[in-house]
């Protein structure tokens, strides 16, 4: 697959991430094209490390997007305690924060000017919504805790959509010798 369709999947899964999550459907589509953006980031990174690390750390936390499709309805049955049910989704969940600000953190430092800045503040975003929705006390009412979690998951898939503007930007500008590229 050619790398500029690998990086547009980077502009694709947010959209079909969020067509998803407000029509109730199936987000595998939005995770397969997460995993296939994360692969064109190793692609497009060449000798970069840390860019590489960028798009492996993408494609993780699309692998483990697609475990808790089928973690959800396994720890859902009547065998399984709510509690222990409770504790395995949010350790998975704090994994994959972990893994996403891992990869921001990366990318932030790769990247110079405007992307290092809209990195630190996507990374405020995830991290502080994040971190107020695990601290909600039991009786929230459900439509403040569905809110404050969507600011944190929408500030990760407006990240990829910046991070793959970027990238497809970079390609282009590197196609034109007068530009000069701004990578560390």
């Amino acid at each position: 697959m050619p790398l500029r369709y690998l990086l547009l999947c980077g502009l694709l899964a947010p959209i079909v991430y969020a067509l998803s999550d407000f029509t109730g459907a199936e987000g595998w589509v939005a995770t397969t094209l997460l995993g296939l953006f994360g692969w064109g980031v190793r692609e497009a990174a060449g000798t970069r490390r840390r860019l590489r690390i960028v798009g492996g750390l993408i494609i993780a936390v699309a692998v483990l997007s697609f475990d808790e499709r089928w973690v959800i309805p396994a720890l859902s049955s009547d065998e399984t305690p709510a509690r222990v049910a409770a504790l395995v989704l949010t350790a998975e969940r704090m994994v994959r924060l972990v893994l996403i600000l891992a990869a921001m953190l990366a990318a932030g430092s790769t990247f110079e000017g405007r992307f290092h800045v809209y990195t630190m503040l996507s990374m405020a975003a995830v991290l502080l919504f994040a971190m107020w929705h695990l601290s909600l006390p039991a009786g929230t009412p459900l439509a403040q805790a569905v809110i404050i979690d969507g600011v944190s998951r929408y500030a990760a898939q407006l990240w990829y959509a910046g991070l793959a503007f970027g990238l497809l930007k970079r390609m282009a500008d590197e196609s034109d010798p007068t530009t000069p590229v701004r990578c560390a």
